[in-house]
């Protein structure tokens, strides 16, 4: 299960597309207790076992913003620590990574390293204005420079995502060519439909994007980019993909907010569809979870015959949503899936399984 902890919505920096918004470093006296966080951790860990067992099976676990840079430092590594002790007493195996800017100053960066060893992400935005420090991109990207070689030069070179939005599309394939010559990892993904009012990608140009990306990285590429990665593992091993093509997410994904609020997925969280309950006051809304998790059962019934459910398997639920205001509809992004999965499958079935299989074995992260 993928469990996303937002321990603040504070940001020093301004997003376009960001639900959270710029802020003041958070006082320690604004913020809830270790305790009280781990707590809440621990009861939801139990609140979402599944039925009859003892412990999960696997839970990856994913600390979030905001921007945890701007938290007490020892207070972050005491609610790490703690949460890391609760998830092994409620799952067999798990793992740990977090999402910063990195933007802050050098001995800051360096605990987090110490706290999160070779778990950090960032986020990128080469060409564009759409990630901004004190109303400056130019400014993000100086800072943001900085903090990746401070980490860099502790730990590893950490990968990036960059978040695509309307108009926005053609970039991508410039952001594969520049991540890729600094050998960086690489995660595209379109902006979802929250609390930030953008709107939403064409499914038809993000497709054309992707499949240059692809036809540039397939057989070629030196670092691992997401999710065409992900989608060339399942086609491989026979699974689905996984988020955000998950039916089922309701069981499999669940997230914690800073006050303690619970929805299915960050995201969800900032469109405010399904609120759960909440941890810091153990309230938990069967109805809306049952609601939720139904759509396992109930998927579209031209999904269901589709070429490429096995891997789609349905969408996502809140793409739906934000499309149909129907969980159990067909995504807006389903054109864009389709033509994805159908130009992988194709080109990983004409190649030699063994060759592909040692290229991705090469691939740095």
């Amino acid at each position: 299960m993928n469990l996303h902890v937002r321990l603040t919505t504070a940001c020093n920096a301004a997003c376009t597309y960001c639900s959270c918004g710029p802020d003041d470093p958070v006082k320690l006296a604004d913020l809830p207790s270790v305790d009280q966080v781990v707590s809440g951790v621990e009861w939801l860990l139990q609140k979402t076992l599944p039925k009859g067992a003892k412990r999960h099976s696997r839970i990856d676990l994913e600390i979030l913003g905001g921007e945890i840079l701007l938290l007490p430092m020892d207070w972050l590594e005491q609610c790490i620590r703690g949460i890391q002790d609760s998830i092994t007493l409620f799952a067999w195996e798990q793992s740990i990574g977090c999402q910063s800017n990195l933007i802050a100053g050098p001995q800051k960066v360096a605990k987090l390293v110490t706290i999160f060893g070779t778990a950090i992400g960032t986020s990128t935005d080469n060409v564009r204005d759409y990630r901004r420090l004190a109303g400056s991109a130019d400014n993000y990207r100086r800072k943001n420079e900085v903090g990746t070689r401070l980490v860099a030069e502790r730990s590893h070179i950490p990968g990036v995502v960059w978040t695509c939005t309307r108009g926005n599309e053609a970039q991508a394939v410039k952001e594969y060519e520049i991540n890729t010559a600094q050998g960086r990892s690489l995660t595209i993904r379109e902006v979802f439909q929250g609390a930030n009012g953008v709107q939403r990608i064409d499914p038809d140009a993000y497709a054309d994007a992707l499949v240059e990306v692809w036809n540039r990285w397939f057989l070629q590429g030196t670092t691992v980019v997401n999710p065409l990665y992900r989608i060339v593992q399942a086609i491989l091993n026979n699974k689905a993909v996984g988020c955000p093509w998950w039916r089922g997410c309701a069981g499999d994904s669940i997230n914690m907010d800073a006050n303690g609020d619970i929805y299915v997925c960050q995201e969800m969280n900032d469109a405010e569809l399904g609120k759960i309950g909440n941890t810091f006051d153990r309230t938990w809304d069967a109805e809306i979870w049952h609601w939720l998790a139904l759509r396992k059962a109930r998927i579209d019934h031209s999904c269901m015959s589709c070429d490429v459910y096995d891997l789609c398997q349905g969408g996502c639920m809140l793409d739906a949503w934000s499309n149909t205001r129907d969980i159990y509809a067909i995504p807006a992004m389903c054109p864009t899936w389709k033509r994805i999965f159908r130009t992988v499958r194709r080109d990983v079935d004409h190649e030699n399984r063994q060759e592909i299989i040692e290229w991705i074995g090469t691939l740095s992260t």
